[in-house]
Order: C-alpha cells, then sequence, then structure tokens
C-alpha cells in the first residue's frame, strides 16, 4: 500500500509520498523494498510534477524511464491538464514498440480475472445443480438445458455489470495514427489461457466480455495511478489532477 499527500494553497504545491515498493509473483507479496521514487519533475523548465502509486511499470518499463524520456522533449504548457494530456500521449510510444508477450501479459492481468470469475461461477451453479439431482434418474436433456440456463443467466449478468461500468476515456494519438486493434487477438489468447472448461460458443461471448472491460472504467488490481500536481504558464494558482482510467489498446485520432 503506498501513502501519498499533497498539500496546495495560493502559492504552492508540496507532494510526498512513502518509498515502498511490493515485488510480487502474481497476488503472493514476495519482497518489500524501501527504495522507490514516485515523485518526479514532468518538465525540465516549469514548476510541474507527477507522483506514481502502485504500478510502477508500464508494459514492463519503469515509469522512471518513461517520465525521463517525456521530460527531455517536453515542451511549454500553459496548463497542468495540458502537461498530463501530452504525458498519457507520449505512453503510445511504448504501445507501439511494445513486444506481444509484453501486451498479452498486460492485457491478461486485467481480463484474466475477470474470465475465471465467470467460469467459477458457471462451474459452482453447475455443482449446486448436481448435488440437487435425485441419484437414481438423471435426465440428461433436461441436466443439458438447466446447465445451459445457468450460462446464459451467469453470462448477462457479467454483461450488465461491465456495462453500467460505462466507458473509459481515450486518449487522441498527435500523430493521427490509427492504432490497430490488437487487443483483441491478445484477449482471445488470455482467455483460452485462463479457460478450459467452457465450450466455443461459450468462450466467444467471454471474450466479447473481456473485451468490453478493457473499454470500461474498470480498474484492477495491476492499475497505475498517476498524479500530476504544478502550474501550468496560465495558471495563478496550482493545479492538482489525478488521471482515471483510460484506454491505450484502441486509440483514436487527435482532431
Amino acid at each position: 500500500m503506498t501513502a501519498e499527500i499533497a498539500i496546495l494553497n495560493k502559492t504552492a504545491v508540496a507532494l510526498a509520498s512513502d518509498s515502498a515498493v511490493t515485488i510480487s509473483n502474481g497476488g503472493q507479496a514476495l519482497k518489500i523494498f524501501e527504495s522507490a521514487d514516485k515523485i518526479f519533475e514532468l518538465s525540465s523548465t516549469q514548476p510541474i510534477g507527477i507522483m506514481i502509486y502502485n504500478g510502477m511499470q508500464f508494459l514492463g518499463i519503469p515509469f522512471e524511464t518513461i517520465i525521463k524520456s517525456f521530460r527531455r522533449n517536453a515542451g511549454s504548457y500553459d496548463t497542468v491538464q495540458q502537461a498530463a494530456h501530452e504525458f498519457l500521449r507520449h505512453l503510445y510510444l511504448y504501445v507501439d514498440t511494445a513486444p506481444d508477450e509484453e501486451l498479452l501479459r498486460s492485457v491478461s492481468t486485467v481480463i484474466v480475472p475477470v474470465a475465471r470469475d465467470i467460469e467459477e461461477t458457471i462451474n459452482e451453479k453447475t455443482q449446486q445443480l448436481l448435488l440437487q439431482l435425485p441419484d437414481d434418474v438423471v435426465d440428461l436433456d433436461s441436466l443439458n438445458a438447466k446447465r445451459n440456463e445457468i450460462v446464459a443467466e451467469t453470462l448477462a449478468e457479467f454483461e450488465g455489470k461491465v456495462a453500467s461500468l460505462g466507458e473509459v476515456d481515450y486518449v487522441s494519438r498527435k500523430d493521427n495514427k490509427s492504432q490497430p486493434k490488437k487487443y483483441e487477438t491478445l484477449v482471445r489468447k488470455a482467455v483460452s489461457l485462463a479457460v478450459s472448461t467452457l465450450k466455443n460458443e461459450v468462450l466467444d461471448r467471454v471474450v466479447n466480455i473481456c473485451s468490453s472491460v478493457l473499454r470500461s472504467k474498470f480498474v484492477s488490481d495491476g492499475r497505475t495511478g498517476i498524479v500530476f500536481a504544478g502550474f501550468g504558464d496560465d495558471e495563478t494558482f496550482p493545479t492538482l489532477l489525478g488521471s482515471g482510467p483510460i484506454n491505450l489498446l484502441e486509440a483514436i485520432p487527435a482532431a
């Protein structure tokens, strides 16, 4: 867990953070280090800072490296919001050049728990159904029909949950390049590797649900939180911004 503080008044903003970072293997914490940097200068010429919490990497690259890369070519920004938007656009450079296995890992972090939750829910409900059946006679046609009802109800329930989250914001690309929809192939591969007891037609709907999760405001355990703070050229008072969930796998061109 990260502890971070931002204090603002009319003339300044102060940022503070702990330095703990946890190295984990899936959900198991392996080691905690007390030497991580989480606060950085976003610009070499303007008083704008950036603070990172939770995930300290993006597609396997430390955020410290990404921020240094951005800072070397950073321009002058009228507002902190403009600087934040440009930094998020900068992340497309790493989406474009990331190897497929790293994209698959990142996508899997978000959607594999969802796919497994769907599979486990279906299997648990099916197991409960089997326990309620009489020992002497089993009507296979009736059993299959009830199993299909369980599958349909479970999938509809998850589809409704994802739809209720709403769509995530997109960050437009500065270069107007059309972002390839690689994630669709990656989602199918991640889901196929994660679940093993679902029929193909059910798997198709699970893939669609997981694709919708990537486009939604769902916040996974592997998320990275970003805070921007400081002064743009046109700002009299300090600004503090937190970046909510964004979609960097399916971009839209800049207007």
